[in-house]
């Protein structure tokens, strides 16, 4: 089975509960979730961006802010 590299933005936001782009940026900045940005700005990541960034909060503190 192939596993998926890119999680897009609507996904971020189906996840997180943002509904507004900007929101959804200000959420990954505090969460220091490393993005980029494509057309319109739209937000994408990697599966191995989130890993990374929630083995780290474990390590640091509660866990990620969740809207």
């Amino acid at each position: 089975m192939k596993s998926r590299a890119f999680v897009y933005q609507e996904e971020l936001m189906r996840a997180t509960g943002y509904e507004r782009q900007g929101d959804l940026r200000k959420w990954c900045e505090r969460n220091n979730l490393p993005y980029l940005e494509g057309k319109e700005g739209r937000l994408i990541t990697t599966v191995d961006a989130i890993n990374k960034a929630v083995s780290r909060d474990l390590d640091d503190k509660e866990g990620w802010e969740i809207a």
